[in-house]
């Protein structure tokens, strides 16, 4: 930088301060810059953050709520003025020229740095126990389907229906019958006399199987249902489809009545013993500490703000 130059910053040394409390109407100079900056694209105004809901009893269910700690353009100026308000920038808020040079510059530094912030908001937004540093789910799942099952029967051909005789009138096939009298009544009647007698009759029809004839068997399996117990009956009685979440798929997709379907769940959380317990404890606490606006503060700091020395 020439002494020319140097001079120039010299005589336009400014508190941060000084241009906090200089008005434009009833807006600083200071929040004139920043509006300017952040509020056409502000990476920092939606900071939403899971907060667990400390339960008020054992029997209580684990719940997060999420809030918003995001910081407006005007949440931006008044952080950078209370940080750096005694500190100088080497621009005069009576130039226009110094005024458009210094947006410039914040808006460069915003937009170099502006993944560095996305990544850190994203990493703020995470769900987890600080006291796990074992915790996932596995799934194993297996689902089966066998549609319809058709079964072929032997030998083929077609029924047909024939006569019991052969070519020469005899009957080629005869049924014995055979007729017992349990008593004599001296009657004349053959039948009455005998005490038994034997009768053939011929086979009036037959079946017989053509080539072409065949049988055919088909199952349909029926998808899995669910039961539920019916105390007023004392039985357990069908109440839908057997059902998959989604969530509880290793396939990732809900699975409506299988016909088959084996699944495994694991789920492994916690961690080693009550000393790794403080060690995690401490080291959320260190987290917890950490202020994703003052990464934008420490950038502006190095580019743009004198310092008292």
């Amino acid at each position: 930088m020439s002494s020319e130059n140097l001079r120039k910053k010299l005589n336009h040394l400014t508190t941060i301060e000084n241009w906090y409390d200089k008005r434009v109407g009833s807006i600083g100079e200071l929040n004139i810059i920043f509006n300017n900056v952040f509020n056409t694209e502000n990476v920092f105004a939606a900071i939403y953050v899971a907060i667990r809901q400390n339960p008020q009893s054992a029997s209580a269910t684990e719940t997060y709520n999420y809030y918003n700690v995001g910081f407006t353009a005007d949440d931006i100026t008044s952080y950078f003025y209370i940080k750096y308000g005694l500190n100088y920038l080497a621009y005069s808020y009576n130039n226009g020229d110094d005024k458009a040079s210094l947006r410039l510059r914040i808006a460069t530094i915003y937009k170099a740095n502006k993944y560095k912030y996305m990544k850190l908001i994203e990493s703020m937004g995470y769900k987890y126990n600080p006291l796990y540093n074992v915790d996932g789910i596995e799934l194993y799942s297996n689902a089966e389907a066998y549609g319809d099952i058709t079964n072929t029967r032997t030998p083929s051909g077609t029924v047909v229906s024939v006569s019991g005789a052969d070519n020469d009138g005899t009957p080629s096939e005869m049924i014995t019958s055979n007729y017992v009298n349990p008593y004599n009544n001296n009657s004349s009647s053959e039948a009455s006399q005998l005490d038994s007698k034997t009768v053939q009759s011929p086979v009036l029809s037959k079946q017989t199987f053509e080539d072409n004839y065949h049988e055919t068997t088909t199952a349909q399996n029926e998808p899995a249902t669910n039961y539920t117990y019916d105390s007023a009956s004392g039985t357990w009685q069908k109440s839908g489809l057997f059902e998959i979440a989604a969530k509880d798929s290793a396939f990732g997709v809900a699975i409506n009545g299988p016909e088959r379907y084996y699944a495994e769940k694991r789920i492994r959380q916690g961690n080693i013993g009550v000393t790794k317990s403080q060690e995690l404890l401490t080291a959320e606490r260190n987290v917890v500490k950490f202020n994703i606006l003052d990464e934008l503060m420490k950038d502006l700091e190095r580019e743009i703000v004198v310092g008292i020395y």
